[in-house]
């Protein structure tokens, strides 16, 4: 897709056979990905972007505005 994704992938432009390639692959590897990894999709996502040591939900302690 290279370029193509930043030139053509906008609302008012029409689509290139390329992008609705690569479209298509990035759809098809989603549904692979969450077909064959089930709920082990989500720890992935989180793990791989964040890299979080921990995941420090919200507490009383935290004395956070509610909201």
């Amino acid at each position: 897709m290279d370029k193509d994704m930043y030139d053509f992938m906008a609302v008012d432009k029409q689509a290139t056979p390329r992008v609705d390639r690569g479209i298509a692959l990035h759809k098809m590897i989603r549904l692979i990905t969450m077909g064959l990894g089930g709920e082990g999709y989500l720890n992935f996502m989180g793990n791989e972007f964040g890299h979080p040591e921990w995941i420090d939900f919200p507490r009383t302690d935290q004395h956070l505005p509610d909201g």
